[in-house]
């Protein structure tokens, strides 16, 4: 449903099918060159919506160099897994219920772990941000890892090098490693999700936020922790420019 995720772990059989028209589903593959199957099966186009005369891709397809193999045995069946409310203790498909996950709190954004390095094998993190207007962050720069943005609901002004872009719903940022950044919530209620690759940040989040057993964003809020990542500053993989 709106808001569920899904994580799914190399090695496990998997399939979807669209049950309601105009669904959208949005993906991220880690390592490897998993994605590239899209280029290999698909067709270049210029339309903005999808066809209902869209031609079925060819399964059979040769897929060379591509670290996806189809299981066309159209007699296996497939049982929807349970819905959580936190992810498990390690590397296994698991679904979380749109609103839950690992909260914690600080400032006045709540984030909620979807996906740490438990779950991915240190591979990615997964975080979701919630908010009213605020203030901005600090502009800071990783070195090691690459973070990308998704906006969902409200606005998000975001800083990368040079570039100041807002992030309306729908909108997606790419941040290589090496490139300052910061970012402030600027709509009321505004959501996003941001995937971290790979997950060695993890400790940054602990350290600033503190574990919250509410749903929403709390006031008055709680402060930020910088008093913690500053003494575990040398362990992390961030350097604040301001």
């Amino acid at each position: 449903m709106g808001g569920d995720y899904a994580s799914v772990p190399p090695g496990t059989p998997h399939s979807f099918t669209f049950t309601s028209h105009r669904t959208r589903l949005l993906t991220w593959t880690f390592s490897d060159n998993g994605a590239s199957m899209y280029a290999t099966l698909g067709r270049p186009s210029e339309a903005v919506i999808y066809s209902a005369r869209a031609l079925r891709p060819d399964w059979n397809k040769p897929l060379p160099g591509v670290d996806v193999e189809f299981l066309l045995d159209e007699s296996s069946t497939i049982t929807p897994g349970e819905k959580s409310s936190v992810p498990p203790a390690g590397v296994e498909p698991y679904v979380i219920l749109a609103g839950e996950g690992e909260h914690m709190m600080a400032g006045d954004q709540l984030f909620t772990f979807l996906t740490d390095r438990r779950q991915s094998g240190g591979k990615f993190l997964a975080l979701m941000t919630e908010g009213p207007k605020g203030h901005r962050i600090p502009n800071d720069v990783h070195f090691k890892h690459t973070e990308t943005f998704f906006c969902l609901n409200g606005s998000v002004s975001m800083t990368a090098g040079e570039e100041r872009i807002s992030l309306q719903p729908g909108d997606f940022l790419h941040v290589p490693a090496g490139t300052p950044h910061t970012f402030q919530l600027t709509g009321n209620t505004t959501r996003f999700i941001q995937f971290h690759a790979p997950g060695l940040n993890e400790p940054f989040f602990r350290y600033m936020f503190d574990p919250c057993g509410e749903h929403t964003f709390l006031q008055p809020p709680p402060p930020f922790r910088f008093d913690r990542v500053i003494q575990h500053l040398a362990e992390l993989d961030v350097k604040f420019l301001e």
